[in-house]
């Protein structure tokens, strides 16, 4: 096996990152310590052990900015493509942003690791929007359902449909539910922001419907 091969194997599985507690190690510097919370600033406390860089959103940061850079770019796209239809694709892009928001931080309050959980990160959004009483409303929303139960909805019966309880799930089933949840409250703001607008919002009503005859056999 070639000399540098043979170096290479055995340097991969050493710690070779320059974080400051190799640093000291090496004789480069004094002082092992992290900058921003004076703990120990070893490679893992870099990469996903720094309080305060959890708490300042400082791993997901990059992340976000991607995602805000895909819907950027889906809606210029959709807005080229459909130039009627801005209004919708604004609603869209925001309603992925606040859904996204609000799957980090339900991932990270329910986080198998005790630093990420307790840490209590603050997410960066805007200053209309709040993720922590997005999250929290819809909670409480699901929590109301469960205790009025199963309603009808449309001319389904009674217990043709299935819905799931608050109550009984947990993990992803619940982040799911939260989510769905929140969508929904986006759709409702939508409906009643369309209905105040004439032009806009005449899909609401039956006034742009198609004038038709039915018979009985068509019913």
């Amino acid at each position: 096996m070639a000399p540098l091969r043979i170096s290479f194997l055995i340097r991969s599985v050493y710690d070779l990152v320059p974080s400051n507690a190799n640093l000291v190690r090496w004789g480069k510097k004094d002082d092992p310590t992290c900058p921003l919370c004076q703990g120990r600033q070893t490679t893992e406390h870099v990469l996903s052990s720094c309080k305060v860089a959890l708490s300042q959103g400082r791993y997901t940061w990059r992340h976000n900015r991607v995602l805000q850079e895909l819907a950027s770019v889906m809606s210029t796209a959709k807005e080229e493509i459909h130039p009627s239809s801005t209004s919708s694709t604004v609603f869209t892009a925001e309603e992925e942003y606040k859904c996204g928001k609000a799957r980090l931080l339900t991932m990270l309050e329910e986080s198998d690791d005790p630093v990420v959980k307790t840490a209590q990160p603050s997410l960066k959004i805007g200053r209309q929007w709040k993720v922590t009483e997005a999250v929290d409303e819809a909670k409480e929303c699901l929590k109301m359902k469960e205790v009025i139960g199963q309603t009808q909805t449309d001319r389904r019966g009674l217990g043709s449909t299935t819905a799931k309880r608050w109550s009984k799930t947990e993990g992803k089933e619940k982040r799911d539910m939260i989510i769905d949840e929140i969508r929904n409250k986006e759709d409702s703001t939508r409906v009643q922001k369309a209905v105040q607008q004439p032009q806009q919002g005449q899909w609401t009503n039956w006034d742009t419907a198609i004038q038709r005859s039915l018979t009985w056999n068509d019913i």
